[in-house]
């Protein structure tokens, strides 16, 4: 008995040190900033990030934007997204639902991953979309400084029977603990519009796999976005 209790002791003692990284591995999620990052969840973890979203100019509208994600292996997930429903002026509309991928293509320093969604005609009311729109962006982590990072985002957008739009965002973090404020911006060029939002906010992890978040932003150029918006958002892994 003592010889199988030695025993014991010493693989708990060795695989301590793997159990307390697993213990505060901490959930990264692509939510609030407008820039992605390069982090896949991992295989056979499901990851929901949602929350709502008022933004305004002419109108003032409420949306449920929901990213599921779901780790098919270590380097490539599923990813369902959708604004869910949207409230104009008393009246809700069905969003569309688009389906993608992202797929981590380098690790390293300076880690790259790829991040591509399909748009089928869909939603219903005011918000329906009747014609295919897809995107794709490559994106990366950087780390400045400790605790400060970049994360770059580059794409494009494109809807059929539309020319394509150049997409470009980033968002600067500055990790405090469990919180992370942070500032960003996304522009998109084409079609004869040049269109910037620029936003500020933090995200907070109160548990390693729960994460609430509050943002606010606003249009500085262009007809692409409303003229301001502020969210507010939760996301939990699986």
């Amino acid at each position: 008995m003592t010889c199988v209790l030695r025993i014991a002791a010493a693989a708990f003692l060795l695989l301590m040190p793997v159990l307390t990284q697993a213990q505060e591995s901490s959930i990264v999620a692509d939510r609030p900033g407008l820039a992605d990052g390069s982090t896949t969840v991992t295989r056979g973890v499901a990851q929901l990030e949602t929350g709502v979203t008022a933004d305004g100019g002419d109108e003032e509208h409420f949306t449920l934007p929901t990213l599921v994600r779901f780790g098919i292996t270590n380097r490539l997930e599923l990813r369902i997204e959708s604004d869910v429903a949207g409230w104009t002026s008393g009246d809700a509309d069905i969003a569309p639902v688009a389906a993608g991928f992202k797929l981590r293509l380098r690790d390293g320093a300076l880690p790259l991953s790829l991040i591509a969604s399909v748009q089928p005609p869909s939603g219903g009311g005011r918000l329906r979309s009747s014609a295919i729109e897809s995107e794709a962006r490559l994106v990366s982590d950087i780390e400045l400084a400790e605790g400060l990072s970049l994360t770059p985002n580059a794409g494009v957008s494109l809807v059929e029977g539309d020319g394509a739009v150049g997409i470009f965002a980033a968002t600067l973090e500055r990790e405090m603990g469990p919180t992370a404020p942070f500032v960003d911006f996304e522009t998109t060029i084409g079609g004869g519009d040049t269109s910037m939002i620029v936003d500020a906010g933090i995200g907070w992890v109160v548990r390693p796999d729960t994460q609430v978040d509050i943002s606010a932003g606003f249009d500085v150029l262009g007809d692409e976005y409303p003229e301001w918006f502020i969210a507010a958002g939760y996301s939990r892994r699986f």
